[in-house]
């Protein structure tokens, strides 16, 4: 669960992730929070909103780096201390619909990857949705494949996931992560999801995170045609 000043949503995320596993009959689970200042250096009240609510959930975890880190690298650093079979990233925004995160757990086991798609993009702002079916056409376009969305709430097998990680720290990672398990050769079903508005602005839309998703998938591009 990446929370980057999540502070006005963390405390929800957490308890909506207890109340999902609870409802899709999971008990072995953990739920690792991955936080960092932000590119200012500025740190906020996540990390003591976690420590305090570790009192009261076991399967709760922290990992809070003191220097900056790309949405990318946080993840890589929570899957490396996933200690379960299987690893999902919930964000700590809260922004998932939970009357449907349930049905996509209950899909575990069926492929190597449970790929969700957001079943409601009608309630995101035009422009983020205009961004989304560009980005998720030209990735289908530029490596062959036809999949609705590339950086939905996904759940990977951890074995496999560590023998996928992405290489770059941008919002890409996602994207990253199923191309490389698709060359692979791993199995996938996509599933429908529905996401709610969120408290906030959102991160994954800025001049410099554009920059570097561009520059995270040209690179992308660029090593699958040389390892043809």
């Amino acid at each position: 669960m990446p929370a980057l000043n999540e502070e006005l949503n963390i405390e929800q995320a957490i308890s909506a992730a207890v109340d999902v596993t609870k409802k899709a009959e999971i008990s072995d689970y953990e739920i690792i929070v991955v936080t960092c200042p932000d590119r200012r250096g500025h740190r906020y009240q996540t990390s003591a909103l976690v420590k305090a609510r570790m009192q009261t959930v076991p399967a709760l975890r922290l990992l809070d780096s003191e220097s900056y880190l790309g949405l990318g690298e946080n993840y890589k650093r929570a899957v490396q201390a996933a200690t379960k079979e299987h690893v999902i990233l919930i964000p700590g925004d809260n922004e998932n619909d939970q009357t449907t995160m349930p049905h996509l757990l209950q899909q575990i086991g069926k492929a190597d990857m449970i790929l969700s798609y957001t079943s409601n993009p009608e309630v995101r702002p035009w422009g983020r949705r205009f961004l989304s079916w560009t980005y998720t056409h030209a990735l289908n376009l530029l490596f062959g494949h036809s999949l609705k969305y590339y950086n939905g709430i996904n759940i990977y097998r951890t074995e496999y996931l560590r023998g996928a990680l992405p290489q770059t720290a941008s919002f890409a990672y996602s994207a990253e992560i199923v191309l490389n398990q698709l060359r692979q050769g791993r199995s996938y079903i996509e599933v429908p999801i529905k996401v709610q508005t969120r408290p906030g602005e959102s991160k994954a839309i800025g001049v410099r995170s554009f920059q570097n998703v561009i520059s995270a998938i040209v690179k992308l591009r660029a090593r699958y045609f040389l390892k043809k």
